[in-house]
């Protein structure tokens, strides 16, 4: 063979074309089956989620939960004074300006006179 002798056709009608056809088909039908199968065997992990801490609460902590005392403030707590309030109160004008608040009429409501 020399390097200029022309490239050999194939008859589409021939048998050969049929046969490679053929294969070249069934070739694409196992790939997909596969693809199947290693999609089933192997699935696509999940992302990663946040982590989730769990506690296990002690007996004796269930059993103040069971008798109401959660941990959380009481509404006693929610509504008393804090520290910068009492200290307020305790200041010498504080009593001074607090009974004159009380005595002041309150200008919501009309009609009342100052005493």
């Amino acid at each position: 063979m020399s390097g200029n002798d022309p490239q050999p056709t194939l008859d589409p009608d021939s048998g050969l074309v049929h046969a490679l056809s053929n294969c070249a088909s069934a070739l694409s039908r196992m790939a997909s089956v596969m693809e199947a199968d290693f999609a089933k065997r192997y699935p696509e992990k999940p992302g990663a989620r946040d982590a989730t801490v769990s506690y296990i609460p002690t007996r004796e902590e269930q059993l103040r939960e069971d008798q109401g005392h959660t941990g959380e403030p009481s509404l006693a707590e929610w509504t008393s004074l804090g520290r910068r309030e009492q200290a307020f109160l305790r200041r010498p004008d504080a009593a001074e300006n607090r009974s004159r608040a009380e005595s002041a009429p309150d200008p919501a409501l009309p009609g009342q006179t100052r005493d």
